[in-house]
Formats: C-alpha cells, structure tokens, sequence
C-alpha cells in the first residue's frame, strides 16, 4: 500500500492526487499542489498581515504587510518541502522510490511507494524530517538574532522570528510519539525491533495517535468557547484527519500482513475476456458490451495485451462511425511499469492499484495476457482468509 508520509501540519489519508497539479520535478520527484494549498496560504498571508507583522512593525502600509504575509507563507511552504525532501532522499537512498510530493492545506505529504522492510530503515526515514525542521529552526533564529542586533525593529528581522518558531513547532509537532507522526514512526521502529512484530508496534503507536487526536479535538473545541474560532476550527480539523490517519494506518498494515507471500497468479482472474484490436465497434458492442457487460476490456493483438477499452471510449461517438472505426483506433495503452507479472507480490499488485488510481491491472508474462487483477480480487480474496480464520494478524 502506498504510504503518504505525515509531515509539515499534517496529511490525511487520500491519494492527494485527486485535485492536484505538478509544479515542477526536484531529483526526480514530481512535486504537486493541492488546489486546498491555496486556501491555507492566503489564511496565513492574513494572520501575519493582520496581527503577527503590525504588532512587530508597527506604522508600515497595509500593502507591506500583505506583501510579507505572503513571503512568510510561501518561505513556510518551502520550508514543508524541504522537510519533505530529506524524508523522500533518506527514502530514496534505502531503495524505496517517491514518485511525489504533494503539498496542500494541512502541509505535506511524501507518495512513498512502499513501508520500510526493516525497523533501521523506518527509523531513518521518520528521523530525516524533524531534523531538517530543527535545522531550519536553527538556522532562521540564527538570522532573527542577527538582524534583530543589528535593527532595532525590522520586517525581515521579523520574518526570521516567526519562521524560526513556525520550523520549530512542526519539528516538535512531527515528534509527539503517535503513528502516523514521525515520532510514531520512531517509536514504531523502537517497538518493531525489540518485538519483532510489526503489527503490534503499529498497534501501540496509532492508540497514541488516535489519543493524542482526540486531544487536540477537545482543544480545538475549548479554544472556540473562548472566542478562539479559526484556532479551534483549526485544531479541530487536525484532530480529525490525524485520527482518521492513525486509523487507516493501522489497517494498511494488517492488509499487508494479510497479503504477504500472496502471489498475483493466486488470486487474479485468469484467461479474461478479451477483444481483438481489429474489430470494429459494432462488434464490440454487440459481442461483448452486451453480452458479456462488463464496463471495460483488454485489447489484444496474437495474445499480446496491447491496451484496454472502455465503454466511455465509444459512447460519444456517433453510430455511423461504428463500423469504420476499429478498437484500436479508440482503446487506451498503458505503461509498462503498471503490467503485473503472475509472480509478483499481491501487496506490491495493490500498492501499484493506489499509486495509479486504477481498480484493474493487466497480468502480463512475455508479453502474454494471461489475467486481471482487480481490487474486487484482492477483497474477496482477504474476506475468505477472514471468514475462515486463516492468518489473523497478531497484535499481542
């Protein structure tokens, strides 16, 4: 299952794909914004604006203060990225790709393809982000103290000061020891390696994060009795996307647990039905949309998968086209790295299912069709070990 790395304020547990666009590539890593990063931005360009700078600098114009609200939220931002980075390198250098970053309106979140295999690795990779947080805390109270020397009152001197405690807050944040933070991660590691026991380490952890979310709900909830409302909606907000994280974090790990040593051959559906590139819409519609109903099909040319069409391929074409247009002149391909082999690892079959956004994969081997997997699959296949009793993670 792909693992969204919980960092900057925090992430919830969705594929943060869904409304998003690429920015630009950074070693390879595609970096996205979530269209809600907007939203955050302009609040805190406001805060800073409204309160934080004229309480500091008092008698600028409200443009300058907007101007370095502004400033500070995107430095900020940056400064999420760049604890996101080093969580994606120290990734990256354990072997474990990141397709991407994204960042949106709880801060960011690293698209790690899979969970470390060992406590050592998980280790390094929650301890890189709170420690590029605390380098950065180090580094902008550094420049406030600096030029807080050397200018009495200054606008830059003050965006060192609240940049320096907004990196600070996110580096202690990220350490309270509560799955799916990355001092629960750490303390997940410790747990891991002196149990042995993944489940259970990850059981510990996200009991902590779900308490220390429901925590933070019940702040939330006293700050807005004391007039307190976007801090209390803000807290509250949190509170609930970190339980919901905590939660989901927890059964992704009992679903690989279930899904380990499990191969796609095992539970895909073998010798699907499958079209001939060749054929034309009508018969693709008489042959098998209506006889067979299903939504979509592989295309084939000699057994060899070529693409997949779907009904939405042909429904907004006109009918008289029909008959001239062949399957191949409308079907979808797809890249090669989401063709599953029979002997690959189910888990690593699903975690590619996510990363994609798709419910269905071809089983491709020298080429050959020779079934699909779909999340439909994988599902029944996990309710029957349950129903039977088979392989119940352990948690004790």
């Amino acid at each position: 299952m792909e693992k969204q790395k919980i960092s900057g304020a925090l992430a919830p547990s969705l594929t943060a794909r869904t409304g998003s666009f690429k920015l630009l590539s950074i070693f390879g890593i595609s970096i996205h914004i979530n269209y809600t990063w907007f939203i955050v931005v302009v609040l805190v360009a406001w805060s800073l604006a409204s309160g934080y700078f004229p309480q500091q600098v008092p008698d600028r114009s409200s443009l300058i203060y907007w101007g370095m609200g502004f400033l500070a939220s995107i430095v900020f931002f940056l400064c999420i990225l760049a604890h996101e980075m080093s969580h994606s390198y120290m990734s990256k250098k354990s072997g474990i790709p990141v397709p991407r970053i994204t960042l949106f309106v709880f801060g960011g979140v690293a698209h790690i393809s899979r969970e470390p295999g060992d406590p050592g690795t998980e280790f390094k990779i929650a301890l890189a982000g709170p420690l590029m947080s605390a380098i950065l805390w180090g580094l902008f109270f550094g420049l406030w103290v600096l030029f807080g020397t050397i200018y009495e009152t200054s606008l830059i001197s003050a965006l060192f000061g609240i940049l320096a405690v907004v990196n600070g807050a996110v580096a202690i944040f990220n350490l309270v020891p509560g799955f799916p933070l990355d001092g629960g991660r750490l303390l997940r590691a410790y747990i891991w390696k002196k149990t042995g026991n993944l489940n259970k380490a990850t059981f510990i952890t996200s009991q902590v994060g779900k308490v220390f979310a429901i925590g933070l709900i019940f702040l939330g909830f006293f700050q807005l009795l004391v007039g307190e409302i976007i801090g209390g909606m803000w807290l509250i907000f949190i509170g609930f996307f970190l339980e919901q994280a905590a939660t989901s974090g927890y059964q992704q790990t009992l679903l690989r647990e279930s899904l380990t040593g499990t191969k796609v051959k095992e539970i895909m559906s073998p010798d699907p039905i499958s079209v001939n590139e060749s054929i034309s819409l009508n018969e693709l519609v008489e042959n098998f949309f209506f006889k067979h109903r299903f939504a979509s099909y592989p295309v084939v040319k000699d057994g060899k998968f070529l693409g997949y069409v779907t009904l939405n391929h042909i429904k907004h074409l006109p009918r008289e086209r029909w008959d001239k247009l062949r399957v191949a002149d409308v079907m979808n391909t797809l890249p090669p790295e989401l063709f599953l082999h029979p002997e690959e690892e189910a888990v690593e079959a699903l975690s590619k299912m996510v990363r994609s956004g798709r419910g269905r994969l071809p089983v491709v081997d020298k080429e050959k069709l020779v079934g699909i997997l779909t999340r439909k699959d994988v599902m029944s296949f996990l309710q029957i070990k349950t129903d039977l009793g088979i392989h119940k993670p352990r948690t004790t």
